[in-house]
């Protein structure tokens, strides 16, 4: 594992986990308010040795699927980046060295700062549905139960 995907584990993971994040690679999902949230890490084609960087991605789509399933960023029906929600309104990349530690620790405080500033208080407001996509939610996961219980008899 490199020194990205270690800072990755050592600074973001925990903090999504506290926030009840279920992680898979860079990629993380959480069901809350009839939605399934999503924060991944993406970082660029175009990394050197010479210079890297990442962005972080974010959506939110109902939750309509089985209690295990797992949903991509580019699978969700609202989607942004981390950029738009910062007070620029426009697309952040988070620059470093690959092979510098401090650079790359840096880099990932700095994504860190801005999913606990601008992220997870968008995603604290379940927006995205509108009420009548949270009514057929609570309706599509009564059907779910119903139908769990009907095949365990």
């Amino acid at each position: 594992m490199g020194a990205f995907e270690q800072a990755v584990g050592r600074q973001i993971a925990p903090r999504l986990k506290a926030e009840g994040f279920a992680r898979r690679g860079q990629s993380w999902n959480r069901r809350r308010a009839g939605e399934i949230q999503v924060i991944s890490v993406q970082r660029s084609t175009y990394n050197t040795v010479l210079g890297a960087q990442f962005t972080v991605n974010v959506g939110a789509t109902p939750d309509l699927l089985a209690p295990d399933a797992w949903v991509a960023e580019h699978g969700c029906r609202w989607r942004m980046r981390i950029g738009m929600l910062r007070p620029e309104g426009q697309d952040h990349w988070y620059k470093y060295l690959p092979d510098d530690q401090v650079s790359v620790d840096a880099a990932i405080a700095e994504a860190l700062a801005d999913i606990e500033a601008f992220v997870l208080p968008c995603l604290a407001q379940p927006r995205f549905l509108s009420p009548a996509t949270r009514t057929t939610v609570g309706a599509w996961q009564v059907v779910r139960r119903v139908l769990r219980r009907f095949v365990s008899l």
